[in-house]
Order: structure tokens, then sequence, then C-alpha cells
């Protein structure tokens, strides 16, 4: 969902998962949560002011190496 807040920002949030497939094709959930951005729209293209990643997920990988 994308909000105006005023002529310069908006913000958006968005959900995501991420499923990790193990060699031998078995799947698992990795990771869930949200996005929540501020996005400047005086550049074009526009640009991300700011992303917080909000998980829901309670386990994760320590090793993990790959940004969400």
């Amino acid at each position: 969902r994308i909000e105006r807040v005023d002529e310069t920002v908006a913000q958006a949030s968005s959900n995501f998962i991420a499923v990790r497939i193990m060699h031998d094709g078995e799947m698992s959930l990795f990771a869930a949560g949200r996005y929540l951005d501020r996005i400047a729209l005086t550049i074009q293209p526009y640009r991300f002011i700011e992303r917080f990643v909000v998980l829901d997920s309670q386990k994760i990988d320590t090793l993990l190496v790959i940004p969400l």
C-alpha cells in the first residue's frame, strides 16, 4: 500500500516471504515480514529515503549473508 504524506514524500508498506529450497527440493519458510518505506518524490526516478524490515519470523539463520 502506498500513501502520499505530502508533495515530497510517500510512504509504503509491503509484505514478503522468503522460502528456502534445499538441494533435495524440500522447501521451508526462511523469513516473513513486511517492509516499511519512505520514498522521496522530488527526485526522478523516485528514491528510497529509508527502509525498515519488520520480521514476523522468530527464527533467523545466524549465518545470513544476504540482506532481506
